[in-house]
């Protein structure tokens, strides 16, 4: 209870002390409506602050979308490393490389806007899912192989980004 708080009771019960006990007990009873619904504001002030602050799913889902396309600018620009001199016309007409320079700048602007949706700290680590889709697309279009401790890191990673989406999770509908 704040010092203010503290001070009406302090003067309710001090006037009420002379008068009789009936109306000292309505004279409390009202301090403590009156303070219970200043409580009860209070709170209702800090749950609405939370709700604008936890993470929207559409945001940690366009992270999620980012790490794909920026994922996919990591395989275009390894299958333009195979042909690419330092010829600034080779450059400019390497069309795998300019793809994935694309991409990358979609990717940073989608992250961008992904972040007015959701905590940095909840976001952010989405992007480690960049290590499983770049795993994915390099068996499927560089034809590259997975050991066993490969799958085991892509397992951790998954695990991890879980652990730290869960731990961040809130009460708060539309949260992740």
């Amino acid at each position: 209870m704040e010092a203010g708080g503290l001070k009406l009771i302090f003067l309710s019960v001090s006037l009420n002390f002379v008068e009789n006990a009936n109306f000292e007990a309505k004279q409390l009873a009202l301090i403590f409506k009156v303070n219970t619904k200043f409580q009860i504001n209070k709170f209702l002030n800090i749950s609405f602050s939370k709700l604008q602050m936890a993470t929207k799913l559409w945001a940690a889902l366009l992270v999620l979308f980012t790490t794909l396309l920026t994922s996919s600018a990591q395989i275009l620009w390894k299958k333009g490393s195979a042909s690419l001199t330092f010829d600034v016309l080779n450059i400019l007409t390497n069309y795998y490389l300019l793809g994935g320079l694309l991409l990358y700048v979609v990717g940073g602007i989608l992250i961008i806007l992904s972040f007015r949706g959701g905590e940095v700290s909840v976001l952010y680590p989405i992007i480690a899912t960049s290590y499983i889709w770049v795993s994915f697309l390099s068996i499927k279009f560089l034809g590259e192989t997975m050991n066993g401790f490969k799958w085991f890191g892509i397992a951790s990673i998954i695990f991890g980004i879980a652990s730290i989406g869960y731990g961040s999770k809130d009460t708060v509908p539309g949260a992740i």
